[in-house]
């Protein structure tokens, strides 16, 4: 197949013909995708050569849906050749693809291969992207709109009409490195802040949130160079940018910082009353090249942001625009950078409000509590309210330093007592929530001082080195990643948890030969007594000295709340035999938990 391609682009005359190109039409269906292959390859130069036209019209309308079709081929370069080659058959034959068609090659560009998703991108280019000739138009207040504004209006149509809402990632992963319009931040922004000038359609509502999902899209991938998750390369072949590639990257974000600096105040001013719109617009300072606020001498406008961001964490009531404003403080705030001071004092700042407010709003519905009344449904969302606020800003931010953890944990205990008045369920949440990130930042001191690492000085709520909330976020996330596995059937082995491990990341490790026997010891008479045939849940059959671990070491990777911090606590006891304070708080801590869930399934019930 190969060879008669060549032949037929060398001497079209003699071997471009229906007589020949039949073969090629047939191997089409062949069962080797390499086969498939090279049948594809044959015809790409043939279908590019304006000349041969004529003489490819009865081929193509035989086996046009074939080469449709085997879009979608297993083979994934097979699949990526026949996208190119009917981008090929579009520009020679416009129309012989039906909208059917080119449907079914839109869809690619949600592909998880990325190379078929970018041919596909590329076919979308020339089908919908077309710069043609428009009349000049201007906004209401006469500027000018720049060449790219009907092409992003055509893409947010597109976005909308695909119904894939949340993949608006995957969209711009497709069409970032091909049309530049995916960069043109200034006509993007225009679209969002200018109104719709004479003869011109103003966008709607859902028109405005699709197009700034798609601008944080591709600030992030502008910024990084990395593609979505589930697209790029697998862990195990990861490779570092080439020295190319991280100059455009750094070029394309220092251009996006430099306008977005500017623009992003007033996006915040005009979309702040939609939590949506201000969840995607608020991340994106997480991109900022930062030093360029110094650089550029544009103070004034890090000063407008950041009260921007006390603003929304004033007002706001949304868990994900909170979420946010807590991490983009958090990256704003990164140590070693020129503009940490200013933007830890904001941090500080918009803290302190959080907690005052929290300690206003309990202290009032306790003194209502205790003076036998009953709070009215205000009290209660004060209460609920400011503890998601504290709850959320804990997560990115060590709020040790203002002892609120006594205030927090003073309801715990109370909602073990059956006839004692109880705050809301939502409230307690939250409670559990913050004291939970209180003792896991407390636990991530003691490992930086364990480690010797402790800085003398202490530079503000960060605290532990520089964003040390990521490395807690991350070692949570694997932690939670080892408990959902321990949620299946019982059969594994147990092996404590250290809170180094936890901290770091680090894989759990075994448990030391005396543990073993110390918790096969207090497991009984029972467990010593199970015949070494009987089989566990999982079904593996196993000898008797695997049988005699107590049910306390199944959950391989599971520990209990109250055994997280317990390997540090002990090191640091005062005495034998005698746990600190905090470890039997968290005791407490597991038993609401527990209570907790419970009544949670009660409701579901």
């Amino acid at each position: 197949m190969a060879e008669i391609g060549i032949w037929m682009e060398k001497f079209p005359a003699h071997f471009l013909d229906d007589l020949y190109l039949k073969y090629i039409g047939w191997t089409l269906h062949d069962k080797v995708g390499e086969v498939r292959l090279r049948c594809l390859q044959a015809l790409q130069p043939l279908y590019e050569c304006e000349e041969l036209k004529g003489k490819l019209e009865l081929f193509t309308s035989k086996f046009k849906d074939r080469i449709v079709s085997m879009s979608l081929d297993k083979e994934t370069e097979v699949a990526v050749h026949a996208v190119r080659l009917v981008i090929a058959i579009l520009k020679m034959h416009p129309d012989v693809l039906t909208d059917k068609d080119c449907e079914n090659v839109y869809e690619l560009v949600y592909s998880s291969w990325r190379a078929v998703a970018a041919a596909a991108g590329e076919f979308l280019n020339v089908r919908l992207f077309r710069a043609d000739d428009v009349p000049e138009q201007r906004s209401r207040r006469g500027k000018r709109r720049l060449p790219n504004t009907p092409l992003i209006r055509d893409l947010v149509q597109f976005f909308i009409e695909s119904e894939l809402h949340e993949h608006g990632a995957y969209l711009v992963d497709s069409l970032i490195e091909s049309n530049p319009m995916m960069k043109d931040w200034e006509c993007m922004t225009d679209l969002l802040l200018e109104e719709a000038g004479p003869g011109e359609e103003a966008l709607d509502n859902r028109q405005e949130s699709s197009l700034i999902e798609l601008m944080v899209c591709c600030v992030r991938q502008a910024s990084s160079g990395e593609p979505p998750v589930g697209r790029g390369a697998s862990r195990k072949h990861h490779h570092m940018l080439s020295k190319e590639q991280a100059k455009v990257v750094s070029d394309d974000r220092a251009k996006m910082t430099a306008h977005f600096i500017v623009t992003l105040p007033a996006l915040l001013d005009k979309f702040g009353a939609d939590p949506e719109k201000l969840t995607n617009l608020v991340s994106i300072p997480q991109y900022f090249d930062l030093e360029l606020y110094t650089t550029q001498r544009q103070e004034a406008n890090l000063t407008l942001l950041l009260n921007k961001i006390r603003d929304m964490v004033n007002v706001q009531t949304e868990a994900e625009v909170l979420e946010t404003c807590g991490r983009t403080l958090e990256f704003l705030c990164s140590e070693g950078c020129s503009v940490y001071s200013k933007c830890n004092v904001a941090r500080a700042t918009i803290t302190d409000a959080c907690v005052n407010r929290y300690k206003e709003a309990i202290d009032e519905y306790r003194s209502l509590i205790e003076g036998g009344e009953t709070p009215d449904a205000d009290e209660v969302f004060n209460v609920i309210n400011s503890l998601r606020k504290v709850s959320i800003m804990y997560m990115c931010h060590n709020l040790n330093d203002t002892n609120i953890w006594d205030s927090l944990f003073e309801d715990l205990p109370k909602c073990l007592k059956q006839n004692e008045t109880q705050m809301p369920t939502q409230a307690l949440v939250y409670v559990v929530r913050a004291c939970f990130y209180s003792l896991v930042w407390e636990l991530h001191a003691l490992e930086e001082r364990g480690r010797g690492r402790g800085r003398r000085g202490r530079r503000g709520r960060g605290g532990g080195g520089a964003r040390p909330a990521a490395r807690v976020r991350d070692a949570l996330q694997a932690h939670r990643a080892r408990r959902t596995r321990a949620r299946a059937p019982r059969g594994g082995v147990h092996e404590p948890v250290r809170p180094a491990d936890l901290l770091r990341g680090e894989p759990v490790r075994a448990a030391p030969r005396r543990r073993a026997r110390h918790e096969a010891a207090r497991a009984g008479a029972r467990q010593r007594a199970v015949r070494p045939a009987q089989r566990l849940h999982t079904g593996v059959r196993l000898r008797a000295p695997q049988l005699r671990r107590t049910r306390r070491e199944t959950h391989r990777g599971a520990p209990q709340a109250s055994q997280l911090p317990r390997r540090v606590l002990q090191a640091h006891r005062v005495q034998r035999g005698a746990h600190p304070p905090r470890c039997r708080r968290l005791q407490t801590l597991h038993q609401v938990l527990q209570r907790l869930r419970r009544h949670n399934q009660s409701d579901a019930e």
